[in-house]
């Protein structure tokens, strides 16, 4: 009698057990090369947002913008004065025109508004800080919170339009008429979080709507 054979030779086990190998070699490299690939865009995503954040608050403030005008209701407001990588000015803090100041003890009409680049703790890069005064009438003087708008900062810039012209700083108390604004602010951000990695880089321009043409000059 013929005995069928019931089992696998020791041949064919080591041949099914390369072939289970290779495949989960396979598949867990479409894996990590999937997940890879998930991590980037995410990466991607999370700098355009913290980007796009940054510069929202910014152009939110800069809505607000109040000119210095002596002998009015904005005898608060201070000058307009910036150069390519700060700014500071006064915006309305009232509702509903202006927007209330998180955190702040003393919601004045007008608020001190700083925009600058700083070097952030330990290795952490440059980063975009916001620092808001809402109490311009403080008997003592206040330092304001430092909020971060955004890290990992390569590069800054701030361009100021006259109506003509695009320059790299402003100065209200210089301009003529005086205390004028700029007719529109450009920002120009870039924000790196890795080494190696692409920089993820955004600009806006902000028109101002209480600026006026400086004198001698044509809009075009």
């Amino acid at each position: 009698m013929i005995r069928r054979r019931t089992g696998f030779t020791l041949l064919e086990l080591l041949i099914g057990m390369a072939m289970a190998v290779l495949i989960a070699a396979l598949l867990s490299e479409s894996m990590f090369t999937a997940f890879r690939a998930q991590s980037a865009v995410a990466r991607a995503v999370d700098a355009n947002r913290t980007i796009d954040g940054a510069l929202h608050r910014v152009t939110a403030d800069l809505a607000d913008v109040v000119p210095a005008q002596s002998g009015t209701g904005h005898t608060l407001a201070g000058p307009f004065q910036g150069d390519d990588q700060s700014l500071t000015f006064y915006a309305d803090g009232r509702e509903p025109g202006g927007s209330i100041e998180p955190g702040a003890d003393v919601q004045g009409n007008v608020r001190m508004i700083e925009i600058d680049v700083e070097q952030g703790p330990g290795n952490s890069g440059m980063e975009l800080i916001r620092r808001v005064t809402t109490n311009l009438l403080a008997t003592a003087q206040v330092t304001p919170v430092p909020q971060v708008l955004c890290d990992h900062v390569q590069s800054f810039a701030i361009s100021y339009f006259d109506g003509t012209n695009w320059d790299n700083s402003w100065d209200s108390t210089q301009t003529q008429p005086a205390n004028d604004l700029p007719m529109a602010v450009q920002f120009t951000l870039v924000r790196t979080v890795a080494s190696g990695a692409r920089p993820q880089q955004e600009e806006r321009i902000v028109p101002l709507a209480c600026a006026q043409p400086l004198e001698g000059l044509s809009s075009q």
